[in-house]
């Protein structure tokens, strides 16, 4: 059974915005998804070929890769689109239930997680988990600045 996830959809939209801008993507959109278990776990098994629930997928609008992390592309106004963000809300909530966490803040840092993710940043050796873990600080160093927030980095969470 699946319980209700609340959330201030307004002010995670907001501050969403607020996390794109401080990244520098300002001029880009960014598409943010929330869905159930069992429909990350589709989207999880259908496009990395991983039947499990997860907390966050990224979906790229346009292809970068992991030497160009965080490099835009020159692109036509109407292609500046980062991609979406998808939050297995679910996940999340029972994730943060079990650490105690503020779901809505770790939203947050989930969100920048994937944002990072849509502009090329992986972590699938420690020198891109490095390379990722600072741009996630970064981002959410200037964000909490802003905002009087606690966001920490994902993978400092122990993704």
């Amino acid at each position: 059974m699946q319980r209700v996830v609340r959330v201030n959809k307004a002010q995670l939209n907001n501050y969403a915005n607020m996390i794109v801008s401080c990244a520098g993507y300002q001029d880009y959109d960014v598409g943010l998804i929330m869905v159930q278990d069992k429909e990350i776990q589709l989207m999880n098994q259908q496009y990395r070929g991983k039947d499990e629930v997860t907390d966050v997928l990224a979906f790229p609008y346009h292809e970068i890769l992991p030497e160009n992390a965080g490099l835009l592309p020159e692109v036509h106004p109407e292609e500046r689109i980062l991609g979406d963000v998808v939050l297995g809300m679910p996940y999340i909530a029972s994730d943060c239930f079990k650490r105690a966490e503020d779901v809505q803040t770790t939203l947050l840092s989930i969100f920048t997680h994937g944002l990072c993710h849509l502009v090329g940043f992986n972590h699938e050796s420690q020198d891109e988990w490095m390379q990722m873990y600072k741009k996630e600080l970064n981002i959410l160093e200037k964000f909490n600045k802003l905002t009087g927030c606690q966001c920490k980095p994902l993978l400092g969470l122990g993704h």
